[in-house]
């Protein structure tokens, strides 16, 4: 049901009583049905004819103006509520959040403006609200014109030329607003040899459904295989990137290892002898024919020819050459000058205080790339209308696949579920209220419930 009326209009005092005559009589049907009316908030042009005509007849209006303009002396000093904005984005969001239908009367940059960008959002699926536009004197004309031109060359499809409706009269606006009127197929039907606007279209010019139902699976099946395409490419970038990162690490926990010690170093081959050689060589020699070693005249093993070397007078042994047994002589193989090489401890794995380092900072960039994907996943799924912060934790933003409302912080994790309608203007205190089923609910910037279930705000204006 619409409560809530923005109206566009000029703010020049130079115009024809034409143009003042249908704002007034406007103004004065909707104060009579009790429509609140938000619109600028000016006290000049069609803007104070239009707000002074709903408040003759008992209705209600909100002005919404930038502060700059305040201070210039041109905010309206009667109406039932102003509300002040740092910006005129600020202010046409404010204007689109608090209606639910748009009339656009004639007017000059700033109306036009207005109304090419609430078309858009509603192309764009950001709002359903009816726009009408009052086409006082045939003003649009031009215009709806040059809508048609862009339909006939494409840069607008034709199935958005539905998005607003037009009125020759204040009554007629009122009638389309309480539907009294039937919703016209405004399709803007287009000549090349002159364009024209009408309401009507001939059956000719109009494609079967069959065949717009096909494009539109077409387009729908088009942006599924593009996001596929896209999602493909972007896992077989991050796959390479993943496996680049894992050969280059092992590459390098190799080179670490080896000069770190944890692989066993190889001992010098002119410098030891295995522990077999060493065995075999202290081994006992090969006894003779009948398995006895030789043994002497008192029956005892002899170890030469000589069981003792010769003594010199003194009786210590000889230095001569036949002190030493030879090798002919002795019966006793000759021990090996080379000792068994002992067995060489490995080394124990040493911790590679570098390559721990680099594993860690490469952990804690991959979790830090993936908290980065993460939170971009989800801030892709808000819409930020306005960039409502509140307090320097928080920010107020639309869900975009049910246009609900919630709070997120700048990880973009919920932190007040999407379960409310609209969203206010700044409030006192930079507290800001969104409206749920039970009423507005006041949040301030530490994201503390100050009201709930409230009805009116004025309270906290």
């Amino acid at each position: 049901m619409i409560q809530n009326i923005t109206v566009y209009c000029a703010s020049s005092r130079m115009l024809d009583s034409v143009y003042t005559r249908d704002a007034e009589k406007l103004g004065i049907m909707l104060g009579e049905r009790n429509l609140h009316v938000v619109n600028g908030g000016g006290c000049i042009g069609l803007m104070r004819v239009v707000s002074d005509a709903v408040l003759s007849a008992g209705g209600t209006v909100t002005g919404v103006i930038p502060r700059f303009m305040v201070d210039k002396g041109l905010c309206h000093s009667n109406l039932t509520t102003v509300i002040q904005t740092q910006s005129m984005h600020e202010r046409k969001k404010i204007m689109a959040d608090k209606s639910d239908a748009v009339i656009a009367l004639p007017g000059g940059y700033g109306t036009l403006e207005e109304l090419l960008e609430i078309i858009t959002w509603r192309q764009l699926g950001l709002h359903r609200n009816p726009i009408i536009i009052l086409n006082t004197n045939n003003f649009y004309d031009p215009l709806l014109s040059m809508f048609s031109h862009a339909v006939a060359d494409k840069f607008v499809r034709e199935e958005h030329a539905q998005l607003w409706q037009v009125a020759k009269t204040p009554e007629e606006v009122i009638e389309l607003i309480e539907g009294k009127l039937p919703v016209s197929n405004d399709k803007l039907p287009v000549s090349n040899d002159k364009l024209t606007v009408s309401n009507t279209q001939s059956p000719a010019s109009t494609p079967p459904k069959n065949v717009k139902k096909i494009k539109l699976a077409l387009g729908i099946a088009g942006v599924i295989l593009l996001g596929v395409i896209l999602c493909f490419e972007l896992f077989t970038l991050r796959q390479s990137q993943w496996v680049q990162d894992m050969f280059s690490k092992t590459e390098f926990q190799d080179a670490t290892d080896y000069t770190q010690g944890l692989v066993p170093d190889v001992p010098d081959a002119d410098a030891t002898v295995s522990a077999d050689t060493a065995t075999s060589m202290t081994a006992e020699p090969p006894s003779p024919a009948n398995g006895q070693p030789p043994s002497s005249a008192n029956g005892q093993p002899s170890s030469s020819t000589n069981s003792k070397p010769p003594s010199s007078a003194n009786g210590q042994p000889s230095s001569s050459t036949n002190s030493k047994p030879s090798s002919a002589s002795n019966s006793q193989p000759p021990q090996s000058s080379a000792k068994a090489a002992p067995n060489r401890p490995v080394k124990q794995a040493l911790p590679d205080s570098g390559a721990q380092k680099k594993a860690s900072e490469s952990s804690g960039k991959a979790a830090e790339e993936k908290k980065r994907i993460e939170t971009q996943s989800r801030l892709a799924s808000y819409n930020f209308v306005g960039n409502i912060k509140l307090g320097s934790q928080y920010m107020i933003v639309q869900q975009k696949s049910d246009n609900r409302w919630g709070i997120i912080n700048h990880d973009g994790i919920a932190v007040e579920s999407f379960s409310y309608s609209q969203v206010s203007a700044r409030l006192k205190n930079d507290c800001y209220a969104l409206k749920n089923d039970r009423g507005w609910v006041v949040f301030d910037s530490s994201l503390k419930k100050v009201a709930t279930a409230i009805e009116k705000l004025d309270d906290y204006k």
